[in-house]
């Protein structure tokens, strides 16, 4: 991925860590890949989120330490949402999940909800549920009343987990699926562009062909 040069220099606090880290060692997402327990790191101030320095090796995996895709300096926000996209939500599937005590029971997030919402993600560090396409696409009027829910703010009620999820998706109007409109469209945007050039490609190519064949037909007439 391409990166942007950027002037201002961002402060490195004691506490930072790698911001790829998010799960436990040894648990692995639906890729496979391993990854590490995240430590908890100080909020990074505005100043240092509005840069427009892009790199996609510095994404933070786990959803419940990102930083909230509107602080992203506008300039490089869809170049955040297709880095997301292209590693897909932060899915567990060789973990220990915790447990807490919930009316006297003992719950725990399931790996297997991932099969049945593909935009659900877990949060490591926190423990929490999270939606990518809402984090991704979630239309401002809905954060700006509150409605953070598997956003910024997670969800960890389990023991109505499924029951939640549902509601979550809600109708056909519902801010989810409107978010995963938004997220599909985007990707169709991006797929119609690479179509575009690669059709205008091979439009200037038998151009090409064309006119060569008529400067070769007309030295042959003149030899």
């Amino acid at each position: 991925m391409d990166k942007f040069v950027i002037k201002t220099k961002r402060p490195r606090s004691p506490g930072s860590v790698n911001k790829n880290s998010g799960a436990k060692s040894g648990a692995k997402t639906d890729s496979g890949s391993n990854a590490s327990v995240p430590n908890p790191i100080p909020n990074a101030p505005v100043e240092e989120r509005a840069s427009t320095e892009f790199n996609s090796e510095e994404l933070i995996s786990d959803p419940g330490l990102r930083i909230p895709i509107a602080e992203y300096n506008v300039n490089i926000r869809d170049q955040v949402r297709r880095a997301y996209i292209a590693k897909g939500p932060f899915q567990i599937t060789d973990y220990n999940f915790p447990k807490k005590q919930l009316n006297k029971e003992m719950r725990s997030f399931q790996a297997n909800w991932f099969k049945e919402f593909d935009w659900l993600e877990y949060s490591v560090a926190k423990d929490e549920a999270y939606c990518l396409w809402c984090y991704l696409f979630k239309p401002d009027r809905e954060e700006n009343t509150g409605k953070n829910a598997f956003t910024t703010a997670g969800f960890n009620n389990w023991k109505k987990a499924l029951v939640v999820f549902r509601a979550h998706v809600g109708s056909v109007g519902s801010s989810h699926n409107e978010a995963t409109r938004h997220c599909q469209a985007f990707k169709n945007q991006r797929q119609s562009i690479s179509h575009i050039f690669s059709a205008q490609g091979y439009e200037i190519e038998v151009d090409y062909r064309k006119r060569l064949t008529a400067v070769l037909n007309v030295i042959r007439l003149q030899t």
